[in-house]
């Protein structure tokens, strides 16, 4: 799908703000503003947060928020006209599925971000610099009705996550992504389902646009210690992922590849991508417009997950692959592009798994993990292969103890980094397939071990 033009300029290199500085758009670290006054922004100082998501009529928020070198925006929905707001604000968010006339450019520093449908962002692969959807997942544990745990078609419990959208958009496209996902209606949440939202942004290299539930809210703007402790952990893993910027800028580490075409929607892109990874095991991404021997360098396996969309030159390119001692399998397309994937679908998404764990085996793993069943995983590295990031998000409400990693290559030193503790040396030891174990003796809800050649 062709992007129009007016979304290929929507959001300008550099925003002015008050102090003189300039933020770069992919920079902005986005919050909805939950009061209807000002008097919170104090709640701000410290944190990395430096944008504010606010209602149109918001204005004297906006300039507040302007003269502490916050970047406020004014959320629009379809319909609403942009032409009339206050200057205080310094662009605006377009949250729905906008026709294309009201799709205008920003004018001259300014920004606007588009927060569309999953459909759209995927489909179009966007070209500004910052893009989103408003359809994101609340990440977590599926808990059925009765307090039962939902199992997903490979099994392992059924995790809410946006990684596999992310990463599916990131790999046709250099737009940071945001994931605009609010607190169910009508609950109070732990912090640690907040620190989950956060990192489920962050971990695949997107943002999740903060928002508070009412309760929680309420008890910050009252000044209840409790509240004020778990906001000041939710901002100790926002500043964890700005403090390892230069990690965003690591590829995924894999032997498998998965092969993906925007005509398959993201419903089936990004299910694949989260069923393979509920099982621990690394894929790197491949858009189909994207399909070339650089993509594929260090690859030994593939997966067309619908090779009847492919072109007559990308189905070339997988066999050269072949012809090179690759290994492909071929989905058994016809997928429907829908809003969900019905049962007989789940099912061909498990019979593809049991194919992929059967061709890959485990010693072509990058990485194998033991005791992470509520734990998803994200795999990085540079292209020299001198440094790898394991990063382990833990999406269950307690921690997870005695969590083993087994790399397949020799590392000589590894580091534990977790949100507002000192990074901590590990200890390697020899496996038996002649790779590097580790050892981690708990995960609260988020670590990262970077390891070093």
């Amino acid at each position: 799908m062709k992007m129009p033009g007016t979304l290929r300029m929507a959001v300008l290199a550099l925003v002015p703000v008050a102090a003189g500085a300039v933020v770069a758009p992919r920079n902005l670290i986005p919050m909805r503003w939950p009061w209807s006054d000002s008097r919170e922004l104090h709640l701000l100082e410290g944190t990395p947060v430096n944008c504010l998501l606010l209602a149109r009529d918001a204005a004297q928020v906006a300039r507040a928020a302007a003269t502490k070198g916050l970047v406020p925006l004014a959320v629009l929905r379809p319909g609403e006209n942009r032409a009339a707001l206050d200057p205080a604000f310094q662009g605006v968010v377009l949250e729905g599925d906008f026709p294309a006339a009201e799709r205008a450019p920003a004018e001259a520093g300014r920004v606007v971000v588009e927060l569309t449908s999953k459909a759209r962002l995927y489909g179009e692969a966007p070209a500004a610099e910052v893009a989103g959807t408003f359809e994101g997942y609340w990440p977590g544990i599926r808990i059925q009705q009765g307090g039962a745990v939902k199992a997903g078609p490979s099994g392992a419990p059924w995790i809410d996550t946006n990684a596999g959208l992310l990463r599916s958009v990131q790999a046709r496209s250099g737009a940071m992504v945001w994931i605009d996902v609010r607190p169910p209606e009508h609950s109070v949440l732990k912090v640690e389902r907040y620190l989950q939202a956060i990192a489920d942004a962050a971990m695949p290299g997107g943002r999740w646009v903060i928002a508070l539930d009412s309760d929680f809210a309420r008890r910050l703007a009252a000044g209840d210690e409790a509240a004020r402790r778990d906001w000041a952990r939710m901002m100790r893993m926002e500043s964890f992922f700005e403090q390892q910027k230069a990690w965003r800028g690591l590829a995924a580490r894999s032997k498998l590849a998965i092969v993906q075409d925007p005509a398959d929607g993201p419903v089936l892109a990004a299910g694949m991508l989260d069923m393979i990874s509920t099982q621990h095991t690394q894929a790197r991404v491949v858009a189909a417009s994207r399909l070339e021997e650089e993509s594929l360098a260090g690859v030994k396996f593939a997966v067309a997950v619908n090779p009847q969309r492919l072109t007559a030159a990308q189905k070339q390119m997988l066999t050269t692959f072949t012809r090179g001692g690759g290994t492909l399998l071929n989905g058994p397309g016809g997928w429907r592009t829908g809003a969900a994937l019905d049962r007989a679908e789940s099912d061909r998404l498990n019979d593809i798994w049991r194919e992929v764990q059967s061709m890959i085996g485990r010693r072509n793993m990058e990485v194998r993990l033991f005791n992470v069943s509520s734990i998803l995983s994200h795999v990085v590295g540079d292209a020299a292969g001198s440094q790898t990031v394991v990063y382990l998000l833990n999406y269950s409400n307690y921690p997870v103890e005695q969590v083993t990693l087994q790399m397949a290559d020799k590392y000589r030193r590894a580091t534990l980094y977790s949100p507002g503790e000192a990074p901590k040396s590990l200890e390697l030891y020899g496996t038996e397939e002649e790779g590097t174990g580790v050892d981690i003796d708990k995960v609260a809800v988020f670590a990262a071990v970077h390891l070093e050649r």
